[in-house]
């Protein structure tokens, strides 16, 4: 009887361990997965890290619920009034629905604060302002490799 016990109880420690280690595996890869999707390549080498995203998002985002606008060296207000631009595919379609307009703003590869008289370089966070009052992230845009004053679709 003993014998059978000890079998008993390796067999529920063999079953418990194989069901601990297949989760770690599958968080591990799912991990592996949201970091790729996490990077958003805007083409010639500029990949956009989930913190630089962020900070172009969140800076603009602050500027437009405090309706203030920093000025680029270009001489343009930001965020800037982006309207409807259907040209630049890739846009969720949630972020024309129910939406005031969409805006843009400058975004860096690092994590540099746009800044009054600064360089607002080729890339833009995309934000839908909401009929609601809410904000959309709607993806990031480039001029690189775009037509002369047009922008393409990098990803969201």
């Amino acid at each position: 009887m003993h014998s059978i016990n000890s079998l008993y109880a390796l067999a529920l420690v063999l079953v418990a361990g194989s069901i601990q280690a297949s989760p770690i595996a599958e968080t591990t890869d799912q991990f592996a997965a949201l970091d790729r999707r996490a990077i958003i390549d805007c083409g010639e080498a500029y990949r956009f890290t989930s913190s630089a995203q962020d900070k172009g998002y969140n800076d603009a985002i602050a500027h437009l619920d405090a309706g203030t606008t920093v000025t680029g060296s270009n001489g343009k207000k930001y965020p800037e009034y982006y309207g409807d631009q259907p040209a630049v595919a890739g846009i969720p379609a949630s972020c024309k629905e129910n939406y005031n307009d969409l805006q843009i703003y400058p975004v860096f590869v690092g994590s540099s604060t746009f800044a009054d008289g600064s360089n607002p370089g080729p890339d833009r966070v995309v934000i839908s302002r909401h009929t609601d009052g809410t904000r959309e992230r709607c993806g990031l845009i480039t001029h690189r490799g775009a037509d002369s004053g047009q922008f393409k679709f990098c990803g969201i």
